[in-house]
């Protein structure tokens, strides 16, 4: 699970595999490196993973829902008499 994570963050943070790779192996044993494939399925999964997770949370968010909404406003004018 930690190459895994170390994998899918380190390409959301702009690590290709490949750099990946070279980087686990200074502090993995050489036989525990995933291959750059491995590691490319990993992230891909992860990525459309949180795709979902976002078109989910866009179609529930309060907020974001309010924007599309249409609005109307009236205006209310009252005069008040002095007595």
């Amino acid at each position: 699970e930690a190459l895994r994570r170390f994998a899918i963050v380190g390409q959301a943070m702009g690590i290709s595999l490949r750099q990946g790779e070279e980087l686990l192996g200074t502090i993995v044993p050489p036989e525990r490196i995933p291959d750059h494939a491995t590691m490319g399925r990993w992230t891909k999964a992860a990525a459309e993973r949180a795709g979902r997770l976002l078109t989910k949370a866009e179609e529930t968010c309060l907020v974001t829902r309010s924007l599309g909404a249409t609005v109307h406003l009236e205006a209310t004018v009252e005069v008040a008499t002095s007595v």
